[in-house]
């Protein structure tokens, strides 16, 4: 294309260009910058009189650059400039690319060659010139995407527009490396998990009605201490103590701390259980739980909250975030189906791991102070659990007469990855990245609760642990003896009735409600498997999408794919698996007839 006019040139490509952005593009060009002719008579990019493509041949260069990378799935360019290394990246094939750009002022160059672009380009812009949005953009294409796609990447560069700022381009750079780990970390964590999630939520569904909600008993330990205790190895010393302490404050156990408390007499008022794998029910295997109240996320093993508890109390984990100035609650889709009928459940956000969740927990129910036992957050002694945890039970099981179970401990943890620390009394202590990062969030958390109550003109939280062996929390002070502890915790009694409620509960009317989308839910699968012989017409899957959304989650990509290939082959037999264990569970929970066979 000759670009003798570059403002001709420019707006010749704009309504091609400008469709691939969600965000605004500025109509011109900077000063110093200007799109001008290369040798060939092809448009090449020149800024403060330097050329950021070549000046006598831009696409044969660009093809130089992109060759070696064909047999990648997928491109990250940096650098867009008028476009040359994305028309090469696509001429050998409609592979996404993530376009990654810090000069956001350039960017009008690319319409140069808007006309040679594909219709259906696959091109993604992240926006590197600020942090938030640079993650929110790598998000949306990493999710954009099937996650084979996503399996080999290209990095490529624009080399004259990265030889402008070396710097600049070296941070994008890492930057787009850690969100993008990020981000798929997530993305394949939650493919992985996504059936056994979403079968859990189902399952648990048919229990809502016949249980309590977090939403029902915030603020209902204001005025107590309220003791969050892990499986640390800390914990041992702390038991004794804790049998009495039980009369004084409220103690909410990790499920992995259920053994070791009842092996030393302690019944916790609460336990909290997040993990939907059915190897979690063995911290409960062998325990008395009928004194105690379950707090229990949606997604849990269904087993879980069927054991005989005392009161069991539904929440979901999930990203709380900020809109209009309000908080509004990111929920699992399935999740959001069924809150529609029953009204909120409450959401408790989390660190990573049960211990956070816990803290979360009594943050909403209001403690008035908090107290850490067993959340050492390293390990101290060379061990990773309390003697009683079921991870030290299984070590047991490898023990020698030349070696204990706490030898075979510290022998894999002297084979791990660690990160020196210190704990309370200023004596080095092992931690790895995982419990550094749960120790960060407590003392964000902190933080965070610090200005909200400077901020509402209330007292100042007050927090403490008893794990002085562990990892130091900022701002957090350790209380080393039963005497300094007894006395944080003061000689009040705890009443018989620990959780009172103070909602309204779930109406007979949501009950119903839930009842009825269940039913309607089981009906649309036993119609859609009836005709799944092979596979369930394109057709139906799609209404079926449109009439309950959460069955799309995971399948969006594929879907596109099947809509603009024709191909749907995959996708059909895997939402007819997908659907034949949905009617299963509803069949199980009551909601269906024997399912439908084939």
């Amino acid at each position: 294309m000759s670009n003798s006019d570059p403002d001709q040139g420019l707006s010749a490509g704009k309504t091609r260009y400008d469709r691939l952005f969600h965000f605004s593009l500025p109509e011109t060009l900077p000063a110093e910058a200007v799109v001008t002719p290369a040798k060939t008579g092809r448009p090449t990019l020149v800024v403060t009189k330097r050329h950021i493509h070549s000046a006598f041949d831009p696409e044969k260069e660009a093809v130089r650059l992109v060759t070696p990378h064909a047999a990648a799935t997928a491109g990250i360019l940096f650098g867009y400039g008028c476009g040359h290394l994305a028309l090469a990246w696509l001429q050998q094939g409609l592979r996404p690319l993530l376009v990654v750009e810090c000069r956001p002022d350039l960017l009008p160059a690319g319409r140069a060659t808007a006309k040679d672009l594909p219709v259906d380009a696959p091109i993604f812009f992240a926006r590197a010139w600020e942090k938030n949005l640079l993650e929110e953009d790598i998000r949306r294409f990493a999710r954009s995407q099937p996650a084979a796609a996503l399996k080999s990447l290209a990095w490529l560069d624009t080399p004259g527009i990265v030889a402008l700022d070396p710097p600049l381009w070296i941070q994008a750079r890492s930057a787009v490396r850690g969100a993008l780990t990020r981000h798929l970390t997530n993305l394949f964590t939650e493919l992985e998990f996504e059936r056994l999630w979403f079968s859990n939520i189902l399952s648990n569904a048919a229990l809502l009605p016949a249980s309590e909600r977090l939403a029902d008993l915030a603020g209902t330990q204001a005025g107590r201490t309220v003791m969050i205790i892990g499986a640390g190895p800390g914990l041992d010393r702390w038991l004794p103590w804790l049998a009495e302490a039980r009369e004084h404050a409220v103690l909410l156990a990790v499920d992995t701390a259920l053994k070791p408390l009842t092996a030393a007499g302690v019944i916790p008022h609460a336990v909290i259980s997040l993990d939907g794998q059915i190897h979690n029910l063995h911290d409960f295997t062998g325990i008395d739980t009928s004194e105690m109240t379950l707090f229990a996320d949606i997604s849990v093993h269904p087993a879980i909250p069927r054991l005989p508890f005392a009161r069991r109390v539904f929440f979901e984990t999930a990203d709380i975030v900020e809109t209009d100035g309000r908080p509004a609650i990111i929920s699992h889709p399935l999740t959001l189906w069924c809150k529609q009928a029953v009204g909120e459940i409450g959401a408790a956000r989390s660190g990573g791991n049960v211990g956070t969740s816990a803290l979360e927990l009594a943050r909403i129910l209001g403690a008035s102070k908090i107290l850490f036992v067993g959340c050492d957050h390293a390990w101290p002694g060379g061990l990773t659990h309390a003697r009683e945890a079921p991870a030290m039970q299984r070590l047991r099981h490898k023990e020698t007469r030349l070696m204990s179970a706490s030898g075979v401990m510290r022998g894999a943890i002297s084979r791990r990855a660690w990160i020196p620390g210190q704990d309370y009394h200023g004596r080095p202590v092992r931690s790895d990245i995982i419990l550094s990062k749960y120790a960060d969030w407590t003392v964000a958390a902190y933080r965070e609760a610090v200005r909200e109550a400077q901020d509402a003109g209330r007292p100042m939280p007050d927090w403490a642990t008893l794990s002085s062996e562990g990892l130091v929390l900022d701002g957090i002070p350790a209380l080393c003896g039963p005497a300094e502890a007894s006395a944080y915790i003061g000689t009040g009694r705890i009443p018989t009735s620990v959780f009172p409620v103070t909602g309204t509960g779930i109406s007979r009317q949501g009950a119903a409600d839930l009842e009825a989308r269940l039913r309607l839910l089981g009906e649309a699968t036993s119609q859609l498997l009836t005709q799944a012989r092979p596979l369930p017409p394109l057709e139906m899957v799609l209404d079926l999408f449109t009439r309950f959304p959460f069955l799309r989650r995971g399948y969006g990509a594929q879907v596109l794919h099947a809509e603009k290939t024709g191909n749907a082959e995959w996708l059909l037999g895997e939402v007819r698996f997908q659907l034949t264990r949905i009617r299963h569970i509803l069949v199980r929970e009551g909601f269906c007839n024997r399912p439908v066979s084939h």
